[in-house]
């Protein structure tokens, strides 16, 4: 009996081993892959929590309404996209990526922040600040005062306007300085 337990023991003894082994394969695997995915707070990020981190964290959308009006989907849809109960598909991640300049590959895996927006020139990233301005909620203070200030802006005289923009650009050199 002694031996039967003792050979039940080494048999056990080997499937372990082998186990571990396989293990520490997926393991390993798992590091690799984790690696490549943006870990916020501690938690790996789906790309249903890395679009909601996109809406709220770096464009600023409060709400899933206003920022699918941007992309043509509903606020049901980007919440249930965000919540992992509809998969993001290749038409919204495309809508996102156009309209906002994200990199579609962290949108899809993962990443630094720094990888988040794609390289703008000037005239691009005007096109969108001036985009989220007009889509912007009513009850944002700061982009209703930019919009005041063009609306008045345009209608000053050029002598006015060479003023305001000689004050804008000493301002501009002051920040730069410091």
């Amino acid at each position: 009996m002694i031996s039967i337990i003792i050979c039940l023991l080494s048999i056990l003894y080997i499937i372990f081993m082998s186990l571990s082994s396989v293990f520490e394969i997926i393991l390993r695997l798992t590091i690799i892959f984790l690696s490549d995915t943006i870990v916020l707070g501690g938690d790996i990020l789906t790309v249903g929590e890395r679009l909601r981190y996109l809406r709220k964290t770096k464009l600023g959308y409060k709400n899933c309404d206003d920022f699918g009006v941007r992309i043509g989907l509903s606020g049901s849809n980007i919440r249930n996209i965000e919540t992992g109960r509809i998969n993001l598909t290749d038409r919204v991640v495309s809508d996102i990526c156009n309209v906002f300049s994200v990199n579609e590959n962290w949108l899809r895996n993962g990443g630094d922040d720094k990888d988040i927006f794609l390289e703008l020139n000037e005239d691009e990233e005007l096109a969108m600040c001036t985009q989220m301005l007009i889509d912007s909620e009513v009850d944002d203070t700061i982009a209703n005062m930019i919009k005041k200030f063009i609306c008045i802006y345009e209608k000053l005289d050029t002598d006015s306007k060479k003023v305001l923009m000689n004050i804008a650009d000493e301002m501009i050199n002051n920040l730069k300085k410091e």
